[in-house]
């Protein structure tokens, strides 16, 4: 069940990290 947690925090920050991206570009590129 650790493992699943840990895997899913994973994602969960790549996803944020990737949203924060795409955002700072799309600002950026206005």
């Amino acid at each position: 069940m650790k493992r699943y947690t840990r895997h899913l925090v994973t994602a969960v920050l790549f996803a944020a990290l990737y949203l924060g991206y795409r955002t700072s570009a799309l600002a950026l590129g206005k």
